[in-house]
């Protein structure tokens, strides 16, 4: 499958520095990766279509129990419960684990000394999980959807815009911390005197869409300005061409561009052709055997792009990514000036304690609001610290009692020792008041056989849960813990405690369907693992879950 690539022409006259995430274009003699033997890729891939075949013929219901295919493009039956960070850090390294590292190491391998390379990375940003704020700092829990809105099985967003537009938020976040790490490398080549001689690529294989009731990667005419036009940046070696090109461009342009940089020849038969050059107008065949210029999806693209900076801002005005929903115009305005509304006060169940030590940034908020005098779902939620509204996002839709809380608020406006407050609105005809919601933390006690949360109610322990959690494993930087939480009677658990000691470390949900959970916990925070204790919680009754 590969006998003329990047890898292999260039094999003859630079070393090898490859990283290769879901693909292995470059030979073994080439660059020698270590492989599991022939077997054991037979059965992973056997394993893989299989599941691929259930989640194509099961009826969505039953799909909720198979593993999710969209963390990877492969390993995906190394479980047969749901996603695990372990399963997938073995399927793909450390490419979502520790992408931030992975990235890092390769900046540092392209800036050390050397004789002539290539070095490559296919790195997973911006793409999901979509986890990280601007400055890298993880924000999102790990036991959340992979991707919020889609279920992270579908690929196809709900009819709900405020989920798909919570959704791009997040994206846009991550692309940001993308940008920083791009820095990264850029000042490490300056400094370490690489950059004038080096050439630089930096390129993007699919974008993604965001439009509410589309697919998210699968390419439609619907989506075709979102997924078609990607980012390109070629930095050429000094006394080359600068500045922007308006040039037609497409990746198969690449790999013509390096070798005639390289004075090295194209093989016939190879499409592109060097982007220094005028070239070919570039052409699409569809599926139906047209052609049509390449350049047709700009008009789609222009669209999606005036679409994302309507509602997400342009970067001109950061807080302008923080203004969802109809609280939006309220973001930069004193708490005080709020319109205010009459309704009974409502509850926030947050998951995150903010007064104590937690292993995510306080920048993202996420849990449950009930109301006493009825439905929570789709309405505007506000963060407010120091007197200042600082974000504006809508609940999710009413599920039982409850409407899901997700609010992101800039970095730059959590302090550790301030806790934002929340403020939920609520439509009086045309117009749109708010009251304080009175947050419940996630913090929980553990007192003498009984659970208490922090609102003071306490769940006095049952009959334990045998062989229903799997050994906690350390995975680089964090313990995995996952599971299954249910009761006796089968029902599953609304939460899942955990515990080192007595000493309260996080409180998440499980999956409601399979009542399975994974979680992703910092190793200094969890302590030592003979004193991780993990505990069900279902309406009064606690329980605690044992290996």
């Amino acid at each position: 499958d590969y006998p003329d690539n990047l890898f292999t022409l260039l094999s003859a006259t630079h070393r090898m520095s490859v990283d290769e995430t879901h693909t292995s274009l470059c030979p073994p003699l080439v660059c020698r990766p270590e492989r599991p033997l022939r077997a054991a890729r037979l059965a992973g891939l056997g394993q893989d279509l299989a599941v691929l075949f259930a989640h194509r013929t099961l009826t969505r219901s039953w799909a909720a129990f198979l593993p999710s295919v969209s963390h990877s493009w492969k390993g995906f039956g190394q479980d047969a419960e749901t996603f695990s960070w372990d399963a997938l850090n073995a399927a793909a390294g450390e490419s979502f684990v520790d992408r931030a590292g992975a990235f890092r190491r390769f900046a540092a391998r392209a800036a050390a000394p050397g004789a002539p390379a290539l070095h490559f990375l296919h790195t997973m940003l911006p793409h999901p999980p979509w986890v990280h704020l601007p400055s890298g700092a993880l924000a999102f829990t790990p036991n959340e959807p992979i991707v919020i809105g889609d279920d992270g099985r579908a690929d196809r967003w709900g009819a709900d815009p405020d989920v798909a537009a919570a959704a791009w938020q997040r994206h846009v976040l991550q692309a940001r911390f993308a940008d920083r790490l791009l820095g990264e490398l850029t000042d490490a080549l300056k400094a370490s005197g690489v950059w004038d001689t080096a050439m630089v690529v930096v390129a993007a294989d699919h974008g993604a869409g965001f439009t509410p009731g589309a697919r998210r990667r699968a390419l439609t005419p619907a989506n075709h300005g979102e997924i078609v036009p990607v980012p390109l940046f070629v930095k050429y070696p000094a006394g080359t061409p600068k500045g922007p090109s308006e040039r037609p461009a497409s990746l198969v342009d690449v790999l013509p561009t390096v070798l005639s940089v390289q004075g090295l020849p194209l093989p016939k038969g190879f499409d592109g052709s060097d982007l220094r050059r005028p070239g070919p107008y570039p052409e699409f065949v569809d599926k139906d055997g047209a052609r049509r210029p390449a350049t047709a999806g700009w008009m789609f693209a222009r669209d999606a792009a005036d679409r994302r900076r309507a509602l997400l801002g342009d970067g001109a005005r950061p807080g302008a990514l923080y203004r969802l929903g109809p609280g939006g115009p309220f973001v930069g305005r004193p708490a005080a000036d709020l319109p205010r509304s009459k309704r009974a006060p409502c509850e926030a169940r947050l998951h995150q304690a903010l007064s104590a030590p937690t292993p995510y940034s306080k920048a993202y908020l996420s849990g449950s609001v009930t109301c006493p005098d009825g439905p929570a779902g789709h309405r505007p939620v506000l963060a407010v610290v120091k007197g200042a509204v600082v974000a504006a996002g809508v609940l999710g839709a009413q599920q039982g009692g409850a409407a899901p809380l997700r609010l992101v608020l800039p970095e730059e406006s959590v302090e550790a020792d301030v806790t934002p407050e929340l403020f939920l609105g609520t439509a009086d005809g045309t117009r749109l008041g708010f009251a304080p919601l009175k947050i419940a933390s996630g913090a929980w006690r553990l007192e003498f056989g009984r659970l208490v949360s922090a609102d003071g109610l306490t769940r006095r322990l049952g009959a334990p849960a045998a062989k229903a959690l799997k050994a906690p494993k350390p995975l680089k930087d964090v313990l995995e813990v996952r599971g299954e939480a249910r009761m006796g009677d089968g029902a599953p658990a609304e939460a899942v405690v955990v515990f080192s000691g007595s000493e309260f470390v996080f409180a998440g949900a499980p999956d409601p369907v399979s009542a399975h959970f994974d979680f992703a916990l910092p190793r200094d925070l969890a302590g030592e693992l003979r004193r991780l204790r993990v505990f069900g919680v279902r309406g009064a009754e606690a329980w605690e879950i044992l290996q």
